[in-house]
């Protein structure tokens, strides 16, 4: 069939009309390609974005961030007030060091037994290798953070009085969440000897150890062993995008009907500068929500800030000292950055809640434990007080139901 003149006529009059007011395919696939820009509809200013996003304070050496006891608890309220954000002297470094040691026992116990070569060790950059984690996903510790110190860190008193304060109500529950590592991937130093550096791999995930990666030709001196120092591009992770945990449209309007803003946390349990990656994010961006959302603008995705945002200017590393915790407001627009050095980046998540947010949140301990016998099982074992069971949602009969259970369950 041929289509008549007249027709031909109409469809290349279409098409120019479809073109002029941007319907054409050509236009949607440059719109396509700057959606983040087009989402935009009228973003904060630089002047604006300078005014409204001040800088957290730095410590009085420059390492690290301004830090405060957890029995300051008016400052830290303050703090949150204005930046949105604050780190918090939480825990010793024996409380820290003991963390540590809990977590490596439960990676070992939990490792892949098929693919397993060698026990996780801390400070051994050989032992690091993907196949000895629980997972070869992105953050390589698979389970909750399910050792009794980490039950302890996450109803400790002194935090739960600090998030009392924080929220105006006692009626908290604690959150059950996740460690957090991030290996170093520069200047390694390996044993000459080891094994490991024989095998090589066809993909750079990580799975294996290589010897096609850059090299140093130095060795330490010593008699007793040498050792070659390698960097491990294949372990950088690549930072998160600046984001947001929840839909901030339904928090903002949370906000203003009263209900309680909410608060996030990650606590340090080895000392993490600024090399060795960590948590970063826009102080005071929560406050501005509001007026960034009421000015037309939407995350990117539903999530993230748009790259061409004003507030990406202002984004804040906070490199963290042993024992501290980042507390900040779920309406913070965050991310973490990268590790450059030869050390772990080792982190536990921790947020308190009120019981009233519980199931809006997905690291609520009642419905985890409901889920997951054998951790409630666990923490029947620890003996914890009265008050860290009610923190995790248990009572007396589920507690009494949990020692029951076979110990088996266990894991």
């Amino acid at each position: 069939h041929t289509p008549r003149p007249e027709n031909m006529m109409k469809q290349g009059k279409t098409r120019m009309r479809a073109n002029k007011s941007g319907e054409g395919c050509g236009k949607r696939k440059q719109e396509q390609k700057g959606g983040e820009a087009k989402r935009l509809c009228k973003p904060f200013t630089r002047d604006e974005a300078k005014d409204l996003f001040p800088k957290y304070p730095r410590s009085e050496d420059g390492q690290f961030m301004l830090s405060f006891d957890p029995e300051e608890k008016e400052e830290i309220t303050d703090m949150l007030e204005r930046y949105g954000v604050v780190v918090v002297r939480m825990f010793t470094k024996e409380r820290c060091d003991a963390t540590v040691t809990s977590m490596f026992e439960q990676m070992n116990k939990n490792q892949r037994k098929d693919v397993a070569r060698c026990s996780l060790k801390v400070d051994d950059p050989s032992t690091w290798e993907t196949d000895n984690w629980p997972s070869g996903k992105r953050f390589l510790c698979g389970d909750f953070a399910s050792t009794k110190d980490a039950f302890l860190n996450r109803c400790d008193e002194k935090l739960y009085d600090l998030f009392a304060h924080i929220y105006g109500t006692k009626n908290l529950l604690a959150s059950i969440d996740n460690w957090g590592v991030m290996r170093g991937c520069v200047n390694l130093k390996f044993p000459s000897h080891s094994k490991n550096m024989l095998k090589n791999t066809n993909g750079d995930d990580g799975n294996r150890n290589r010897t096609d990666l850059p090299e140093s030709e130095s060795k330490n001196g010593s008699s007793e062993e040498s050792f070659i120092t390698k960097d491990r591009d294949d372990w950088r992770v690549e930072p998160l995008r600046v984001h947001w945990d929840t839909d901030i449209h339904a928090y903002v309007d949370s906000v203003k009907k009263g209900r309680s803003r909410r608060y996030q946390g990650i606590l340090a349990i080895d000392n993490c500068p600024e090399e060795v990656g960590g948590f970063c994010c826009v102080p005071a961006s929560a406050r501005a929500l509001d007026q960034w959302l009421e000015r037309g603008n939407k995350p990117y995705l539903h999530k993230f800030l748009p790259q061409q945002d004003a507030m990406m200017d202002h984004l804040q590393r906070f490199p963290l000292r042993k024992g501290e915790m980042v507390i900040w407001d779920f309406g913070q627009a965050h991310a973490n950055f990268a590790n450059r050095s030869n050390a772990m980046r080792l982190i536990q998540f921790i947020r308190l809640m009120p019981a009233s947010c519980a199931k809006h949140d997905n690291r609520n301990p009642i419905e985890i434990l409901e889920k997951r016998p054998d951790l409630c099982a666990r923490i029947a074992r620890f003996d914890l007080s009265k008050k860290a069971t009610r923190l995790l949602g248990l009572g007396g009969c589920t507690q009494s139901k949990a020692r029951k259970l076979p110990s088996s369950m266990l894991g």
